[in-house]
């Protein structure tokens, strides 16, 4: 690969370290533009999404992303909320990092990042609705395209030597790596900085416009960077990286309390305790001292439930009727609180550990499968397009082995935007039937909607060899999705001759 296609090929995987999360101090603007200020010079709509993808790629390829789907779908289901104010017809995608750091970053085209350090460290869905809301902003105020433009026009070649030094020295040590980055750009740094603070005005006034129409407390902005900007003076030398890369002042506070101040009287949402559940999933899997995130609430009988059966997950313990003992209290939530699916999720992924690991005693395997499934039946009826409840109950059809079933409650999945693990999980089946074509086929199709294309392109030819002489429909599947897909599955071929 030439050096310029290799550079600019390096550039799409790591602008999203130095352009988005913006620093240095902020200024405050009593007027700000809803859509960009006006010397705004945009790259055309096909750069971006190409940019999106390689991005996603990269986050797939590079990251530690967390692909709990209860998880997963909290973060989109708040995302799509904010997004649905925007008046943005982009599609937009939301990731969960598993990273301690108290951060969050916008990518290219909509793609956005929540860590789990941020999920842990917020106090109310409304202080994590309104991180996320900051972040949409950024990309509605087409902050990318600003900064991008200054790049091109100004020290490109400053630029792309200070890039690849960082990288080098960044391999030991990163932060040394991004100071020798800015160290090195001179009058073009200068400038970004005095854009950083424009967009930072710019993503806190639209943000709390966004988080108002949503539905969230408008003052969860202020409230959040405001309790981490008290934490961290008290605790000197441990800033959370979020004020590192959204740096907060008085003045910032001030505004976005004024801002917040301006919104019509806000009516509070009725808490259905998702963001203390997702937190318990969260200090269960990483392995945390217990009662570490609820030091000054405590948990109500229900969240101990939820909280006693996420932490029995050792395979090795052969006590089943102890287990089936503590699930007793989740089927009566699952079956009493209809509001609040994730009960049903841990009722039905605690269930298929059980038949997978140890199996179920005969004299309770009928009534535990009757009333898992009529429990899992009635929250697909309430909750038809959450993916966490069809993937959890896929998962517990097949282990009782009814693969016919799970597959069909996939597919109704097929279309969404995030279909990722959907289509992982209906290759796992595949895969486990000895269906190679099909299992090829379907992890074409997740590579696909996370933006690899070339890897789609080769996995689909794997597809077509492996389903020479079966006698299915796959051979017209494929050949659907390749005229539906076929620009982008042209470009790769027009890349490789």
């Amino acid at each position: 690969m030439p050096f310029r296609q290799s550079v600019k090929h390096f550039l799409m995987h790591l602008s999203w370290i130095f352009i988005l999360p913006s620093s240095g101090a902020y200024a405050y603007q009593t007027q700000l533009p809803d859509l960009g200020s006006p010397d705004l010079i945009e790259y055309d709509t096909q750069t971006e999404q190409r940019l999106g993808r390689a991005f996603s790629v990269a986050l797939h390829t590079e990251f530690d992303l967390n692909y709990d789907p209860e998880i997963l779908n909290y973060i989109r289901r708040i995302g799509e909320r904010v997004i649905t104010q925007t008046g943005d017809n982009r599609a937009f995608s939301f990731y969960v990092i598993n990273n301690p750091s108290i951060n969050a970053f916008a990518g290219p085209d909509g793609v956005i990042g929540i860590h789990t350090g941020l999920i842990e460290a917020v106090r109310s869905e409304d202080e994590l609705a309104s991180v996320i809301a900051h972040e949409v902003a950024h990309i509605t105020q087409r902050h990318l395209s600003r900064q991008y433009e200054y790049q091109e026009s100004e020290g490109s070649i400053a630029s792309i030597a200070s890039i690849i030094a960082a990288i080098l020295v960044g391999t030991q040590d990163p932060n040394a790596g991004m100071a020798i980055l800015m160290g090195g750009q001179g009058y073009v740094t200068q400038k970004q900085l005095s854009n950083s603070r424009q967009h930072e005005a710019e993503a806190d006034f639209t943000g709390i416009k966004f988080l108002y129409k949503a539905g969230y407390n408008p003052k969860a902005m202020a409230r959040f960077f405001g309790r981490l900007s008290r934490q961290s003076m008290s605790n000197s030398g441990q800033i959370p990286e979020i004020l590192r890369t959204h740096p907060v002042t008085e003045n910032r506070l001030a505004a976005a309390e004024d801002r917040a101040q301006t919104m019509p009287p806000f009516k509070p949402r009725e808490d259905n305790g998702d963001l203390r559940l997702i937190q318990l999933r969260l200090q269960s899997r990483q392995k945390q001292e217990l009662g570490k995130l609820f030091n000054e609430i405590p948990l109500n009988d229900d969240q101990r439930c939820y909280q006693l059966n996420d932490l029995d997950s050792n395979p090795a313990d052969k006590n089943i009727t102890k287990k089936l003992k503590n699930l007793q209290c989740l089927v009566k939530l699952a079956k009493s609180e209809s509001k609040q699916p994730l009960y049903t999720d841990l009722l039905l992924e605690k269930l298929t550990g059980i038949i997978n690991n140890s199996g179920l005693p005969k004299k309770d395997r009928t009534d535990w499968v009757s009333q898992t499934k009529e429990i899992a039946n009635f929250a697909q009826i309430l909750y038809p397009q959450r993916q966490d409840i069809s993937i959890r109950y896929a998962e517990f059809l097949e282990a009782i082995g009814d693969s016919k079933q799970a597959k069909s409650l996939l597919l109704q999945h097929s279309s969404d935007h995030y279909n990722f693990l959907i289509n992982q999980k209906l290759a796992e089946i595949a895969n486990q039937n000895k269906d190679w074509g099909y299992a090829y086929f379907y992890q074409a199709q997740a590579q696909y909607n996370i933006g690899n294309i070339k890897y789609t392109a080769h996995l689909l030819k794997q597809a077509k060899e492996k389903n020479k002489n079966a006698n299915n429909d796959l051979t017209a599947e494929i050949t659907l999705f390749e005229n539906q897909n076929r620009n982008q599955l042209n470009s790769v071929e027009k890349t490789e001759e």
